[in-house]
């Protein structure tokens, strides 16, 4: 009789970055607003994402208006880590003179 494999509560968890890191920018800012519209806060998820956005240089290449979309998705998804933050601050002070007022607003409270 042969052996049928480990069962899902057996099977270790898979090590590595997540698959987040070959998405492009649209579907990174894509990804967040849509786990906020569903209030699907996952925390490997999101740690990918901020992996993506703080490589190299991509949180200084996003529009205003994605940078008002990062702002106000993890802020409604009450997810905030150091690194993230500094680079969406980052981010905000470069394109907050292309904002407009209420993306502004809202982004200032989260």
């Amino acid at each position: 009789r042969g052996s049928a494999g480990p069962t899902a509560e057996e099977e270790e968890p898979l090590e590595g970055p997540p698959a987040v890191v070959h998405v492009s920018r649209e579907e990174c800012v894509q990804l967040v607003v849509g786990c906020a519209n569903l209030d699907f806060r996952h925390e490997a998820l999101l740690k990918g994402i901020t992996s993506w956005l703080c490589e190299g240089r991509r949180h200084a290449e996003l529009s205003a208006e994605e940078v008002a979309s990062f702002l106000d998705s993890f802020s409604q998804l009450g997810y905030a880590q150091p690194l993230l933050r500094a680079a969406l601050e980052h981010a905000l002070l470069r394109v907050a003179p292309e904002m407009p007022p209420e993306s502004c607003t809202r982004a200032l409270q989260g």
